[in-house]
């Protein structure tokens, strides 16, 4: 498996049956998937459980992913749709009411509390699901590092600044060593932000490279550059206009 394969060409590969594909992807984005479910559960443990779910289901779902659009896309929305259903399955419930009721100003309440024999096999149910999951996956296990969340910023390379024909046009790189770059944006007053797309068209993954053409020349006060990944972290940066030859 080249070392240099696309998302998209791992994805179908993948589909096709590739074992070696499916082991890149999961190795790819392990880490960051760990790292987005992390922000949702606030729990390395289950974070890493959820990220073994994900895989799962992202495996037995390959024949609906379309190369169209961005692996990286595909494999959040799954992790958000599991991550919302944990939240939700693991809210506080009421289950058992106490006996009697209670007045108030003529008002009747009826109070529960949680059956503590409900929690009990609540967990035993969760333990067996994680077991099932862990087992599916053999073969296929996540081969990442130790759990780490994702709290460093990208890294804004400008290559050059030029001028062409009264255009401004900045070349720089946004470069993660951990998870994939989401968003880029550029202003020149501080107040309005204008997104800018890769040369590649999309931005999904962790090294992507830009071509920001401005309709004029900078002025003093120059633009500034700004970048977020998939963690939400920002990193921004300010150019300068080019001096004059």
């Amino acid at each position: 498996m080249a070392q240099t394969a696309s998302d998209a060409e791992l994805a179908r590969d993948a589909l096709a049956g590739s074992e070696a594909a499916y082991r890149e992807l999961v190795t790819r984005y392990a880490s960051p998937a760990v790292n987005f479910i992390y922000r949702f559960t606030t729990d390395p443990g289950a974070s890493e459980d959820l990220t073994h779910e994900v895989f799962l289901k992202a495996f037995q779902a390959a024949s609906k992913y379309e190369p169209t659009a961005g692996f990286s896309t595909w494999l959040y929305r799954i992790a958000t749709n599991a991550s919302l259903n944990h939240i939700r399955d693991h809210k506080p419930q009421l289950s058992c009411s106490i006996d009697g009721t209670h007045e108030n100003e003529g008002n009747h309440f009826t109070f529960e509390v949680r059956d503590p024999r409900a929690l009990a096999e609540d967990e035993l149910i969760e333990r067996e699901r994680v077991a099932q999951i862990r087992q599916a996956l053999s073969g296929r296990r996540l081969d990442s590092a130790a759990f780490e969340v994702d709290n460093t910023a990208p890294d804004i390379v400008v290559s050059g600044v030029k001028v062409e024909r009264g255009k401004t046009i900045v070349s720089f790189d946004v470069k993660d060593d951990h998870s994939p770059i989401q968003k880029v944006e550029f202003s020149q007053d501080g107040l309005r932000w204008r997104g800018v797309f890769p040369v590649d068209g999309i931005a999904d993954s962790r090294n992507e490279h830009y071509e920001l053409v401005i309709e004029a020349e900078l002025g003093e006060r120059g633009v500034t550059l700004r970048a977020n990944d998939t963690m939400n972290n920002v990193a921004t940066t300010h150019v300068d206009a080019p001096h004059p030859r």
